[in-house]
C-alpha cells in the first residue's frame, strides 16, 4: 500500500506539473496582472505639457550644459540605443571616464506585445513567452519588477541570499554613508531590455543570466 501511495503522489505531482505548465493564457494573465500593469499614454498630460516636453528634448541634446560644453545628456543615454550607451560603457570605464552603466528608460516605454496580453488579447504572447510569464511569477520576479514599467520604481539591496560578487559600487551607500544603504541600487525597468545590454550597474552581463537578489 505504501508503494501504491507514493505512485499515485508522484503520477498527481507529474500531473500538476503539466497541468502549471500548460496553463492556459486567461490563467497566466491572472499571475501577472496584480503586478504587471499595461501601459497607458495620458494624451491629456503630454498636451497639457507640451511646451515642457518640447523644452526638455532641446535641453537634452544641449552640449552646452555639460562643464566642457562637449557631451549632451544623449552622448550617455543614446535615444537611437533606447537611453543607454550600450558597448560604449565598456570602453569608458577602461578609460576611468565613468564607473556606473546608465537605467535611463522612464520616459522611453515602447509598447510591447505583453501590453496587448494584459489587456486581454490571449494570442499576443506564444507559448514560450506565456512559459516565461509563469516562470516569472513562479520566481518571484514579480515582486520586484512591477507597474506598467516592470520595476524602476523601488530601491532594493543587490544580493539578498548571497553577496553581489563586485563590492566595488557601494551604490547609495556613497552618498548617504548609512551602512544601511551598501549595495542598495535601483530596481531596473525590463521595458526594452533586449535593447539595452550590458546590464546591471557594473554592465558586466550582456546577456542575462538570473535574478541578481538570489539565485533562481
Amino acid at each position: 500500500m505504501h508503494r501504491i501511495a507514493i505512485a499515485l503522489l508522484l503520477v498527481f505531482a507529474i500531473k500538476a506539473k503539466a497541468d502549471t505548465e500548460n496553463e492556459s493564457p486567461k490563467k497566466i494573465r491572472r499571475r501577472l496582472s496584480p503586478y504587471m500593469k499595461m501601459f497607458v499614454r495620458d494624451a491629456a498630460a503630454l498636451t497639457k505639457n507640451k511646451a515642457k516636453i518640447d523644452l526638455g528634448r532641446t535641453l537634452f541634446y544641449d552640449k552646452h550644459l555639460s562643464a566642457t560644453s562637449s557631451f549632451s545628456c544623449n552622448a550617455c543615454h543614446d535615444l537611437e540605443k533606447y537611453g543607454t550607451n550600450g558597448a560604449r560603457y565598456t570602453t569608458q570605464r577602461e578609460a576611468e571616464k565613468t564607473y556606473r552603466d546608465v537605467e535611463f528608460q522612464r520616459g522611453l516605454i515602447t509598447l510591447a506585445p505583453i501590453d496587448r496580453f494584459l489587456q486581454g488579447d490571449d494570442k499576443a504572447l506564444d507559448p514560450k513567452q506565456l512559459r516565461g510569464g509563469r516562470v516569472f511569477d513562479e520566481k518571484g520576479c514579480v515582486s520586484c519588477h512591477t507597474g506598467a514599467t516592470f520595476g524602476g520604481q523601488m530601491i532594493i539591496k543587490l544580493g539578498v541570499t548571497e553577496q553581489w560578487p563586485n563590492q566595488s559600487d557601494q551604490s547609495l551607500f556613497t552618498i548617504t554613508k548609512d551602512p544601511k544603504h551598501k549595495m542598495a541600487f535601483r530596481v531596473s525597468s525590463l521595458r526594452n531590455i533586449a535593447k539595452t545590454a550590458p546590464y546591471f550597474h557594473g554592465a558586466k552581463e550582456f546577456a542575462f543570466t538570473g535574478c541578481p537578489c538570489a539565485p533562481c
